[in-house]
């Protein structure tokens, strides 16, 4: 079986946000570069978290990846 490390599968060049950016504008930034995560920086241009698919589900933000309000994903 072949082994693989992460800089061989990896994604470049990386896609960030700062931390200031809506997540409106953070959400179209991955559809445009057709990721499904960014890095978010700081000031500095830090890293200071990552913002994945995950982080927009239905429950938490529902925009614009889940057409579901969240009354709809909880089942009301």
């Amino acid at each position: 079986m072949a082994t693989f490390t992460a800089g061989e599968i990896m994604s470049t060049p990386c896609v960030t946000v700062h931390e200031d950016t809506s997540l409106e504008d953070t959400a179209r930034e991955m559809i445009a570069r057709d990721v499904g995560s960014v890095i978010v920086v700081d000031g500095e241009g830090l890293v200071s978290g990552i913002m994945t698919e995950t982080d927009f589900g239905a429950e938490r933000v529902p925009l614009p990846f889940s057409t579901q309000t969240p009354d709809a994903a909880a089942g009301a």
